[in-house]
């Protein structure tokens, strides 16, 4: 090669380290200077010694929270008794009243979470400029804690879809026991029941007792609830509230345990998260409630067209058990207190960004109200 092109690329490759070397400066001043209304960010470099050491400042809706949550995580990570030893102070927002972070050193990360809509968990404004990161199900989190993950199979699995079938004796169940609606999910459920559906309702809104008191939040993983759920072909997942990304176990167990076909109010809020194909059935799919309660009974009275809905299982798994998801909850935020180089920000006014008009549906019962309008139905108030 002459020697003028052996020049020619030395030139070029050191005018690519130099912009390289640039880029770098920039991007780290970028980053270390960056703001908006919602947070501030800066970035540090500070070395974590590989144990991490969690504080739960409050409990869990009056649970106590202890080291069998993080069985799931790092061998590394750890609950403390002490704030002081601490490398992240936690706050679940349904159980503060309020938080005195004044006395965080400035190692430490405030970390607010909840698994609830900011519909029924409003926050207070009091905690400007004081929490660090956030971890909720919604996915603009800081730590992402979903109730549920749906991932692709590496391959497929067999089903025995003869039994799946062999089991359903009955249409439709609903297991509802917070009464309080903002949605106007139990005046749908009503109707639906008025206008012909056949649908069993348990718990405290409905006219079934639950066997072996299986009701309730806390125990809508049992074995009984699965047993309960088992004759039914499908089962309503409407959840309390209209809110982005919040979509709970009355949706990811009913997958995953229940063996019965979800009945859902939008499409969008399920594709958004990647639901399966042909998974759920959504109520907004439909002109007016006769042409839903139709083509259930159509799907039902098939076993071929039933089935159909089903198929995803061979191809997909659902983890459900939301404080035991790999890479999600308690366990990536000490994986993201592991990393030597990592995001030290903090929230200007984090209840702008959780309380925010864009994240829930407002009003929430408009879309119940218009889908019975159309179906020429007086909305009737729930007592």
């Amino acid at each position: 090669m002459a020697p003028r092109f052996k020049n020619r690329y030395l030139v070029i490759f050191i005018a690519a380290l130099i912009g390289l070397f640039l880029l770098d400066i920039i991007s780290s001043f970028l980053v270390g200077h960056s703001s908006s209304d919602l947070s501030s960010t800066k970035t540090t470099d500070a070395y974590r010694n590989k144990n991490v050491r969690l504080f739960a400042a409050t409990p869990f809706f009056g649970r106590p929270i202890d080291n069998s949550w993080l069985s799931k995580c790092s061998e590394y990570c750890k609950l403390v008794d002490n704030s002081e030893s601490a490398d992240a102070v936690m706050y679940h927002i349904p159980d503060y009243r309020f938080l005195s972070t004044n006395e965080l050193k400035s190692n430490q990360i405030a970390v607010i979470w909840s698994l609830e809509s900011p519909i029924y968990q409003h926050l207070s404004r009091e905690l400007r400029g004081r929490i660090n990161w956030t971890m909720t199900y919604r996915r603009d989190s800081d730590v992402w804690f979903p109730y549920g993950v749906i991932r692709k199979r590496d391959k497929p699995i067999q089903i025995d879809y003869d039994k799946i079938w062999r089991d359903k004796k009955r249409m439709v169940v609903w297991l509802v026991s917070n009464c309080g609606h903002a949605n106007g999910r139990l005046i749908l459920g009503r109707a639906l029941q008025k206008s012909g559906l056949e649908l069993d309702i348990f718990g405290a809104c409905g006219q079934h007792k639950t066997p072996n008191d299986c009701d309730g939040v806390k125990k809508q993983s049992d074995q009984c609830v699965a047993e309960l759920f088992m004759p039914y072909m499908f089962a309503l997942s409407f959840e309390n509230s209209l809110c982005k990304d919040y979509i709970t176990e009355k949706f990811f167990e009913v997958l995953q345990k229940r063996y019965a076909i979800p009945i859902v109010m939008r499409r969008k809020d399920y594709e958004h998260i990647a639901a399966p194909p042909n998974s759920f059935i959504a109520v907004d799919d439909y002109k007016n409630i006769d042409e839903l309660i139709s083509d259930i009974k159509t799907i039902a009275s098939n076993k071929f067209t039933y089935l159909k809905y089903h198929r995803w299982r061979e191809s997909y798994e659902i983890q459900s058990d939301y404080f035991h998801i790999d890479d999600t909850g308690f366990c990536a935020l000490c994986k993201k207190l592991m990393r030597q180089r990592f995001s030290r920000k903090h929230y200007d006014d984090v209840a702008a960004w959780w309380n925010s008009n864009e994240i829930c549906e407002i009003p929430q019962d408009g879309f119940v109200n218009e889908f019975l309008s159309k179906s020429g139905m007086v909305v009737p108030q729930v007592r």
